[in-house]
């Protein structure tokens, strides 16, 4: 039974004792859902007003359960900020870090407030574009700029997976090219410059609050494992398994970045130097940190300064010790162990991951057991943005091959085709290519037979095979005969497929003409060619 009322309360006089009876201030609706729930809600102080509202809630309440109701009509009057709490809400219960949520959170909410949309309706592709292009102008990275995008983009694309809304209208935006105008890219340090960087920080003062010894552990642990800097100020004792045959360190799911736990194998250097400091150190509590990498408000330190100053007094003694002025002047110029060289890119703190991988495909490691090591979504990532080849490697690649395709005066061996061209498993047979002979008068005097078998080539032709051509049919007739295919050495390479050849005769007077027809199936792109093999004898199609 439907009803509109009066919340009453009772209240005793601390003074009189008695009791008051208090109507509330707004009136109240009552009614029962299509569930068959009793639903009680405060609606409006006036209550013409709260009987239309509950008249209204009837209706919906019939329409659902005639299946006719419109159900974003709901939604259609809530604020656009309200959704956005409780796209926030669901990434927290989704097993998304409180930090991700509310990143996500504040840049949809910066773009959605700097456009000015209200509701659900508003929501609009081009005003959206038209702002991120001015924080562009106003000097924020497209890379930055993508970063809002992607939040805004995430954002609608909930609210029509929930049924929020009919249709995504941001689906279509396009993220900004990022390679115009990178802003923090960053490089894999060699491995001279990894010890140089751990031998400056093992000798250096105390900064960010954290010792040199210990700066010098967190980035040898970094340069060989990989680890995040949230992930190494994670470890504690109990995280580490110094084994005799294989000692790992284990990596919760609360503090991976894809919230998975993760088992990474260690080095035996590293771990027996991990051995002897944690040896040194005083710990309370097995699980307790053993890095000082989070402040006492819970913060990560700024490792990148940590980077910064240890990399330039690396730098200093390594210049300092060059053995002549020459030399000096050389390493000066050179961007070894800066912290930004010429081509803009950072060897900060995350660059040591970026060593880690970078020296696993340097040691020939599967691309896929480096994906593994590096925890990664997809190869790309791997192979693409955390892996980095030196024009020393490049240098060396292309000295490791030869131009092939030139043609020499000699011998070569040429692959003959049978009539299902070549096949796995199967050697092709070889005919000899030599040069080409000129023309002269013994070539002249020869008989018909041996030109038969042996045509005389042209003098304009360069090569001549040294095999039989197929037999010719009786004049004016065409027969079919599936003959060995020859492809002469820097022309067409042996490709697969089925090779069917005829030949034809034809007599016109005292003209004989020759013709061969070559049909093959998948051909690479190459145009016919017409080559004369004789003084008028006979032409030849070949492919």
């Amino acid at each position: 039974m439907a009803r509109v009322f009066k919340k009453i309360t009772k209240k005793r006089d601390p003074q009189t004792g008695v009791i008051h009876r208090i109507n509330s201030k707004k009136w109240y609706i009552e009614y029962t859902n299509e569930y068959g729930k009793k639903v009680r809600e405060a609606v409006a102080t006036d209550k013409s007003l709260a009987q239309k509202i509950l008249s209204r809630r009837l209706q919906e309440i019939e329409l659902k359960k005639l299946g006719e109701y419109d159900s974003l009509e709901e939604h259609r009057n809530i604020f656009l900020i309200e959704h956005l709490e409780d796209y926030r809400d669901y990434q927290i219960s989704d097993n998304v870090t409180q930090k991700h949520a509310h990143q996500v959170h504040d840049r949809a909410k910066k773009i959605i407030e700097g456009c000015g949309f209200k509701y659900c309706r508003e929501l609009d592709e081009l005003p959206v574009q038209k702002f991120i292009h001015q924080m562009q102008e106003d000097g924020l990275s497209p890379q930055t700029c993508n970063h809002y995008l992607r939040a805004v983009k995430q954002f609608s694309a909930w609210m029509m997976k929930k049924g929020r809304v009919s249709v995504d209208k941001l689906k279509e935006l396009k993220a900004k090219n990022t390679k115009m105008d990178r802003r923090h890219d960053r490089r894999a340090l060699s491995s001279e410059e990894c010890k140089l960087l751990c031998h400056a920080a093992r000798n250096g003062k105390p900064i960010e609050n954290i010792p040199g010894k210990e700066r010098e552990i967190i980035y040898l642990l970094s340069q060989m494992t990989g680890l995040r800097r949230n992930e190494i100020s994670s470890l504690t004792m109990i995280s580490f398994n110094f084994d005799e045959n294989q000692s790992t360190v284990l990596i919760s799911a609360n503090h991976s970045k894809n919230r998975k736990e993760a088992i990474i194998p260690l080095n035996d250097e590293v771990a027996d130097q991990l051995q002897i400091w944690m040896k040194a150190q005083i710990i309370q509590q097995r699980n307790q940190p053993i890095f000082n990498l989070k402040t006492t408000s819970g913060n990560l330190r700024d490792t990148a300064k940590m980077m910064k100053h240890d990399l330039k007094v690396a730098r200093k003694i390594w210049i300092k010790k060059a053995a002549t002025k020459q030399e000096k002047i050389d390493r000066e110029a050179s961007d070894f162990l800066k912290y930004k060289n010429e081509a803009g890119l950072y060897a900060d703190f995350h660059s040591n991951r970026h060593t880690f991988i970078t020296k696993l495909c340097q040691a020939n490691i599967h691309p896929k057991t480096a994906q593994e090591l590096a925890r990664h979504s997809t190869l790309a990532i791997t192979m693409g943005t955390y892996t980095h080849i030196e024009e020393q490697q490049k240098r060396e690649a292309v000295e490791k091959i030869s131009y092939q395709g030139s043609l020499k005066k000699q011998s070569h061996k040429v692959s003959v085709l049978g009539p299902q061209g070549v096949q796995n498993g199967v050697k092709p047979e070889s005919v000899a290519v030599s040069s080409c002979p000129q023309n002269s008068k013994e070539e002249a005097t020869k008989s018909e037979d041996d030109e038969e078998k042996h045509p005389s080539p042209n003098p304009r032709q360069c090569k001549e095979i040294d095999t039989k051509w197929p037999a010719y049919s009786p004049n004016g007739t065409l027969m079919p005969e599936v003959k060995n295919e020859v492809h002469p050495a820097g022309f067409e390479p042996a490709t697969f497929g089925s090779v069917d050849r005829c030949s034809i005769q034809l007599s016109y007077g005292c003209l004989t003409l020759n013709f061969l027809w070559v049909q093959k199936i998948y051909y690479s792109r190459e145009s016919l060619r017409l080559y004369h093999l004789s003084n008028c004898d006979w032409w030849c199609l070949l492919w």
